[in-house]
């Protein structure tokens, strides 16, 4: 009978590492390639490669009763994928995984810029493609033109396609529409001031300084020379100057005129004599802008008002934004009124605020969306 060595029935279980370690990883301790349970190796990678996560190059891992450690002691290479990057069209699509420190021109989609204008190069890092984010959406800060106002809400900010619509101030006139698109805003329009040419009176005595011309609300005196005990006093307004006037006797005055949107408080007289008051009021949701009386001057009615009109907001123009008053509303909203809105189904969409205010019988609508 042989009798020999006697066989173990267990063997330890063990972990093994493979020596050199592949490209980029290397171990501590350097020469052991088995380990029993509970015993740690630490992985270290190099300068382009990463392990358990992008931005970890070390990690300690414990070999486990099972053979198994408890993290993959392999060093992964540093990559990055041309796939599912938002907002980004690609040079070139054959090479879609770059490696660390490689570079790949790009383009941005409608509506975006490169987050460096001056350089359509991205770069694989470890912490993924360089710029961060490679494309941004293009906005245009809030736009400002002098003697001129937004029609709306203004933000401080817009996005690309946004429009916004201004209006000249009082003593200007024009309105023009600009537009955010990839290099800014579109060129807008300059206001051009309103103004009246000094007027020519026959047998009047100005008084004061005259001057060639004037901006709108500005005033000029003057007496006639066969009455010299009434100043009249002429304004410039929107249209020239307020009356036509003459340096004829003393005159009363025939009708007064009727004014757009509004009408006299009592009734109306086909005379009326010099230094006579008349007093107008607007209808119904019309907003008076200045005094609400005119007043017979040696013939001409002086004083200057307008009814401002409102505006309308009816379940159809609601419906079709799929938006709701926020507090109870009515169809009609006044002058410089701010009316609340809120969505009926859906969230917002566009840059329109919910916030609106009536300017002079125009009011932009916002927009819900339903998802």
């Amino acid at each position: 009978m042989f009798v020999g060595s006697p066989t173990p029935l267990c063997e330890p279980i063990t972990c093994k590492l493979q020596l050199p370690g592949l490209k980029g990883t290397s171990y501590e301790p350097a020469y052991r390639n088995m380990f029993l349970a509970g015993e740690q190796v630490t992985v270290n990678c190099g300068n382009n490669h990463w392990i358990f996560s992008h931005q970890q190059v070390s990690v300690v891992t414990t070999c486990k009763e099972d053979g198994e450690w408890t993290i993959t002691p392999e060093c992964q290479e540093v990559t990055c994928s041309k796939r599912g990057v938002p907002h980004v069209s690609w040079d070139s699509r054959w090479q879609l995984t770059l490696k660390s420190g490689e570079m790949t021109r790009y383009g941005c989609a409608r509506g975006y810029r490169r987050k460096d204008d001056r350089n359509d190069m991205a770069t694989c890092t470890r912490d993924g493609w360089h710029p961060n984010p490679l494309c941004q959406v293009i906005a245009c800060p809030q736009p400002g033109y002098p003697n001129a106002g937004i029609v709306g809400i203004d933000l401080e900010e817009y996005e690309y396609k946004d429009k916004v619509r201004f209006i000249c101030n009082n003593g200007y006139e024009g309105e023009f529409t600009v537009t955010c698109g990839v290099n800014g805003w579109s060129r807008g329009l300059q206001c051009t001031e309103r103004r009246c040419e000094k007027p020519h009176i026959d047998d009047a005595n100005f008084i004061g300084d005259v001057s060639e011309s004037y901006r709108q609300n500005d005033h000029i005196q003057y007496t006639c020379k066969n009455n010299v005990d009434i100043i009249v006093t002429l304004t410039c307004e929107e249209n020239g100057w307020n009356e036509t006037q003459s340096c004829s006797e003393v005159l009363g005055c025939g009708t007064a005129p009727i004014i757009a949107d509004g009408d006299l408080k009592y009734a109306r007289k086909s005379n009326n004599s010099h230094n006579e008051m008349v007093e107008y009021m607007c209808q119904a949701y019309y907003t008076m802008e200045g005094e609400p009386y005119k007043t017979c001057v040696n013939g001409v009615w002086t004083g200057h008002m307008r009814c401002i009109q409102p505006c309308t907001v009816n379940e159809d123009d609601n419906r079709q934004h799929n938006i709701t008053f926020k507090y109870n509303g009515s169809t009609y909203f006044t002058h410089d009124e701010i009316i609340g809105f809120r969505c009926a189904r859906g969230i917002p969409v566009g840059s329109v605020s919910l916030l609106q205010r009536c300017n002079s019988g125009v009011i932009v609508l916002p927009t819900c969306q339903e998802f």
